[in-house]
């Protein structure tokens, strides 16, 4: 999970001086704090049309779980700035969050309407209509988002989900090769293709298939009862047996394994039902605990799933994961210097993981640390391997300020080769301080090349 920076607009309506004071000094505050939520509140009752006060206020809402009033003021957000995709896109969280998935759904196609090429909202989109039993039109969505070329990795896995669930069983198979040359151990979508195989009665390739998905989860028993059944249709009797007589002890298993299906589809109220279910039986599983911090978060529930993180961790304290998932929640909260606590127990579990670096290096500028020692962290991300094109828009700030023009330019040049969309908007925001970290570069030859260069193209 990434963490969330407040975002700051540019301004297009002059506020009045009462309302900019306020958001000014809101923006000093704690982040995500019931303080910095008062001070743009105050900002807003000073001039109901600041939009960018609204937008502000809505996100710590979004943080604080106060997701109705979230809701509120960015469909004045919407009013204000019909033409601004952001807001559409961030009342969709709100909405889903207040399980209201049709006016989620009717935001995310207003936010596609003005930002076509937004890879992750139309398969945010295809997710929605995907819950909501409206399967073609998520099959619509998803092909929309692998079209875009932004769209998440696992963009193959939807589309056969929603081809499974329409009947269109051969394009789904293909679906799903295409994502099993990406992952190809995943464990949902080798069931899912096994079953279609043994379904269209290629017994070999389903049940090579169905042994993948139990290599890597071998906690379902359906999944067992599937494979012995398959096993003694094809004449090997005491394998079928061996596994067949397995069942009976294992089905207290069925929650988890129901639970972090629900996850990876992310239905996280019917995952934490699940989830729930299963540490009744079996209180001391660090998996499930982690899957349940999964659907905690993914409902917004920040405090919990650190909690159930932190359980996860007592009952397996080398699950790198929940130590990277619980700093995570921590940071986008506030909590930095827990997150930093995390991190520093991650790295002693993995010292060689390149995000374990780039997040510790993104704590210690949060912390305000020296200078150095996030640039450690993010050079020691690189060489371990970590490729994400923020963490070379973060090197190009820390060069520009040690005045290395030389190092910037090039790190600036590999974050927009890989998301000018992203990068080149905030460089201009930059550029209209006064003072700015990137003085060094600001005024060379070089950084102007690269601006005109890499400057994004309207759609």
């Amino acid at each position: 999970m990434r963490p969330i920076w407040i975002a700051l607009l540019l301004l297009l309506q002059e506020p009045t001086r009462e309302a900019l004071d306020w958001f000014r000094q809101g923006e000093q505050a704690e982040a995500f704090s019931p303080r910095q939520a008062e001070l743009f509140a105050q900002a807003v009752a000073a001039d109901p049309k600041f939009a960018e006060a609204r937008y502000n206020l809505s996100l710590v809402y979004l943080r604080l779980e106060r997701f109705a009033e979230a809701r509120e003021h960015l469909e004045a957000f919407t009013q204000l700035r019909p033409q601004d995709p952001k807001g559409f896109l961030l009342k969709s969280q709100a909405c889903v969050r207040l399980d209201l998935p049709d006016e989620a759904i009717r935001d995310l196609q207003s936010a596609l309407s003005l930002q076509p090429g937004d890879g992750e909202a139309w398969d945010a989109l295809s997710r929605l209509l995907l819950d909501s039993g409206r399967f073609q039109e998520a099959l619509a969505a998803a092909k929309q988002a692998l079209e875009t070329g932004s769209a998440p990795g696992d963009v193959h896995f939807q589309i056969g989900l929603a081809q499974f669930r329409l009947g269109y069983k051969e394009e789904a198979a293909q679906s799903l090769q295409a994502f099993l040359q990406q992952d190809p151990e995943d464990y949902q979508a080798n069931y899912l293709l096994g079953i279609i195989l043994l379904e269209s009665d290629e017994r070999e390739k389903a049940l090579s298939h169905l042994l993948r998905a139990e290599a890597a989860d071998d906690s379902d028993a359906e999944l067992t009862r599937t494979i012995g059944d398959l096993l003694a249709e094809m004449g090997q009797d005491r394998e079928a047996a061996r596994r067949l007589a397995s069942l009976e002890s294992r089905t207290s298993l069925n929650s988890a394994n129901l639970g972090a299906i629900a996850v990876r589809e992310k239905r996280w109220k019917d995952a934490e039902g699940f989830l729930r279910k299963a540490l009744a039986d079996e209180p001391f599983d660090a998996l499930t605990w982690g899957y349940l911090g999964d659907a905690l978060a993914g409902q917004g529930k920040a405090q919990e799933a650190i909690a159930a993180y932190d359980q996860a961790i007592k009952y397996d304290p080398g699950d790198i994961k929940s130590h990277l998932n619980a700093a995570s929640l921590s940071a986008d909260n506030g909590l930095t210097e827990q997150a930093l606590g995390y991190l520093n127990r991650a790295v002693v579990l993995a010292p060689q993981d390149g995000f374990v670096q780039f997040s510790l290096g993104l704590v210690k500028e949060r912390l305000g640390a020296n200078a150095d020692e996030a640039q450690a962290h993010y050079l020691k991300a690189l060489e371990f391997g970590e490729k994400r094109p923020f963490l070379h828009f973060r090197l190009t700030f820390l060069f520009a300020k040690q005045s290395q023009r030389d190092q910037a330019l090039e790190h600036l040049k590999l974050a927009l080769d890989q998301d000018r969309q992203r990068f080149h908007p905030l460089l201009v925001q930059e550029l209209k301080k006064v003072r700015s970290d990137l003085d060094s570069i600001r005024y060379t030859p070089r950084f102007a090349e690269l601006m005109r260069e890499y400057e994004p193209k309207q759609p």
